[in-house]
């Protein structure tokens, strides 16, 4: 039995400040042992009444691991539904388990069509003993407690172009750097990924 309490605050402040802020803390019994987890996520930005209307965004996510996983508590955060994109990136090679990541970000509007953003993540383990999550809640990395925190960055570029009201076409490339914990553990490598997407709504 997993319960999840949480709270999401939103909003601006004047013209130029938005921001976005949530906590979740959760409760319970799994294999009979007992649940106390918690998750984090702040977001800040400041967007400039210029041309292009520039935002700069910065972020902070984090969620609990557990420092000693064969004791009977459980204290990694469960992700509950995945995807990851608006906390760890496009490639959702990290998930929100285990995990803490400041993220920069700018994003221009370059005509009322044309949206692009960059974004830079830097992702550490909360507790190397606990290992590496994916977003779908994988552990490709268990109980490494030797190797470190730094997991790696990514970089995330994407460019919307909205065709008309019922379509927008989508175009990213992201690249991820492996960090010391992922070539102390085993096979290490860098990651290229690029897409388009079309988006259409009624």
């Amino acid at each position: 039995t997993l319960y999840t309490v949480g709270n999401r605050l939103t909003g601006t402040l004047g013209d130029h400040w938005d921001f976005d802020t949530e906590g979740a803390v959760q409760l319970g019994e799994s294999g009979g042992s007992s649940i106390l987890a918690f998750a984090v996520h702040a977001d800040a930005g400041y967007t400039f009444l210029t041309a292009w209307r520039p935002r700069v965004g910065l972020e902070y996510n984090a969620a609990s691991g557990d420092d000693t996983p064969t004791t009977g508590r459980v204290k990694t955060f469960n992700n509950l539904f995945p995807t990851n994109h608006d906390k760890y990136g496009y490639m959702d090679l990290a998930g929100w388990r285990n995990m803490h990541n400041p993220r920069f970000s700018l994003k221009l509007d370059p005509t009322q069509k044309i949206q692009t953003t960059l974004d830079y993540h830097a992702f550490f383990l909360m507790e190397p003993a606990n290992g590496l999550f994916l977003a779908s809640g994988a552990n490709v990395r268990p109980n490494f407690g030797a190797a470190g925190h730094f997991v790696g960055q990514e970089i995330d570029w994407l460019l919307t172009y909205a065709w008309n009201q019922f379509a927008k076409f989508l175009f990213g490339y992201s690249f991820f750097k492996a960090g010391d914990f992922i070539s102390d553990t085993g096979a290490a490598q860098d990651v290229h990924f690029l897409y388009a997407q079309t988006v259409v709504s009624f």
